[in-house]
């Protein structure tokens, strides 16, 4: 809220509130609903608020709107698109998954930065003892922060390409359809809490017409 109240002030036309369902990096604790009340209480009437987390149907949309969003934001729901250009095995993996969790692990270089992802090989590898990851890879990924900031893109490409699940320095980079497939267990796969709502991969447009069926 203090955010909003801010991006407001420094003349933003509005404001996304991002609630903690969402996946990807995402910094809020409060869910959803709850954070767009507070955002609405705080906000000037007629203030354009969307709302982030938890939208992956028209009927998500339509209690968006009746709580007082002007629009809403769906991201894992378009990941699972035929448009995506996510790695099919990312697609894959997230239409088989019911469950997400928040780490920092995959922080190369964006310390400090909790991010909801499925599962995989690297979270199982990591995250026995602490969600957020072990302590020395969290302070490896506030060192690295410098250093991967003006890193070439050649090096990081490269990097990628040599990265296991096994090993530190695990970098924020998905696995994309032009990527190395050793992302799908030695990257993050990021998804919403939505993700165990999805089971199926469509064209945007039709994902488009049915979240506007609210």
């Amino acid at each position: 809220v203090e955010e909003a109240r801010a991006a407001r002030s420094a003349g933003a036309d509005g404001v996304v509130v991002q609630g903690a369902e969402a996946g990807g990096h995402v910094r809020g604790e409060a869910p959803a609903l709850e954070l767009l009340a507070a955002a609405r209480a705080e906000l000037p009437d007629g203030y354009p608020v969307l709302l982030a987390g938890g939208i992956a149907t028209g009927g998500d949309v339509r209690e968006a709107l009746d709580a007082g969003a002007d629009a809403a934001v769906a991201g894992t729901r378009f990941l699972l698109s035929d448009e995506s250009r996510a790695h099919a095995g990312y697609k894959q993996r997230l239409r088989e998954s019911g469950e997400t969790l928040v780490t920092e692990l995959f922080g190369v270089g964006w310390a400090a930065a909790p991010h909801r992802v499925v599962p995989n090989e690297a979270t199982e590898r990591w995250l026995s003892r602490d969600r957020r990851g072990p302590r020395l890879l969290r302070a490896m990924n506030r060192v690295t922060g410098p250093l991967v900031a003006v890193l070439p893109p050649g090096p990081q490409a490269t990097a990628l390409r040599h990265a296991r699940p096994g090993r530190p320095f695990l970098s924020p980079a998905p696995p994309t359809d032009d990527g190395p497939e050793v992302l799908l267990d030695a990257g993050p796969l990021y998804a919403g809490e939505t993700v165990a709502r999805i089971h199926d991969v469509r064209p945007a447009g039709d994902l488009v017409r049915e979240l506007a069926r609210s």
